[in-house]
């Protein structure tokens, strides 16, 4: 009888040891949490010509119309053509960043809605000396396989709807620039020597001179 006990004992304690390695064995091996998908970005650097000053409007701006204009995004800040081929900007003013989807005619002349943490668009904004550094949330407005255009405009004054001529002050001269957003494309002016800044001769204007961008896509 003893003998039974010990051998029913010694049956289950084999029995465990089989279940604890066979368990350990399914845990190696079992399903991991599916990886987060990662989101795509776009960071943006512009250097001025001198320290960013608040009674100038620096824009950023985009068109993602498919396909793009033969022009682009162009400097034209008043009249009939302003905002033309704008479909979407960013724009840093008086210390404040502020943004705007272009979605029809009538929607340019409104005021542009904050650019913070309540914009679907928004990841990050700062300036500092002469240097403005905005990263958004590209998958907001861009598709990763279409491409897009941009410039960068400094004006004295708003897009508005008088006819009367606003010039911008600098601005990128060749404003149809194409560039296709996929995660690890970037851009700066080196890449485009038939684009540059157009050149600010006046030294009271230097910080609205774009002399450096640069354009970088990444994920995580």
């Amino acid at each position: 009888m003893i003998r039974n006990d010990c051998q029913k004992r010694i049956a289950f304690a084999s029995l465990l040891v089989l279940f604890l390695a066979t368990a350990s064995g399914c845990s190696r091996y079992a399903p991991t949490t599916p990886p987060q998908p990662k989101n795509r970005f776009m960071e943006i650097t512009l250097t001025a010509g001198a320290n960013i000053r608040s009674d100038i409007y620096y824009y950023i701006v985009f068109e993602t119309a498919n396909p793009l204009s033969a022009d682009g995004p162009r400097p034209i800040l008043s009249g009939a053509e302003r905002g033309k081929n704008w479909s979407y900007y960013i724009r840093l003013y008086n210390g404040v960043f502020t943004e705007k989807v272009i979605s029809n005619i009538n929607s340019i002349d409104e005021e542009p809605d904050l650019f913070n943490s309540n914009s679907p668009r928004f990841y990050q904004a700062a300036y500092s000396n002469n240097t403005i550094y905005v990263n958004v949330f590209i998958d907001q407005f861009a598709s990763a396989t279409e491409p897009l255009s941009f410039n960068f405009i400094t004006s004295l004054q708003p897009v508005t709807a008088t006819q009367e001529a606003i010039p911008a002050i600098d601005y990128l001269g060749q404003p149809r620039i194409s560039f296709t957003p996929y995660t690890g494309n970037n851009a700066r002016e080196s890449n485009y020597p038939q684009t540059s800044s157009h050149y600010v001769a006046d030294p009271d204007y230097l910080a609205a001179d774009i002399t450096h961008w640069y354009l970088n896509v990444y994920e995580k």
